[in-house]
């Protein structure tokens, strides 16, 4: 399902993954404002106080995984 990009900022990231409109085995929140496609995922870099960096395939981007998500990337 496409979603706008104006409609995903007028919902709460909760909302929307609890709804289902983001597949669960495709997309997680890793941090209070910030879902990531796990496909896109290139490495993940551990920081100081229990938190991580997400690095993105074909970006120079780098997300932010807070403490609160980082048990998602423990197996990385």
């Amino acid at each position: 399902m496409a979603l706008a990009a104006d409609s995903l900022q007028s919902k709460g990231l909760a909302r929307i993954l609890g709804w289902g409109q983001l597949d669960a085995a495709q997309f997680a929140q890793v941090h209070r404002s910030v879902v990531v496609n796990l496909h896109a995922i290139s490495h993940v870099t551990r920081g100081a106080n229990e938190t991580a960096d997400i690095h993105l395939k074909k970006r120079d981007d780098i997300l932010p995984v807070s403490r609160s998500y980082l048990h998602l990337f423990r197996q990385m």
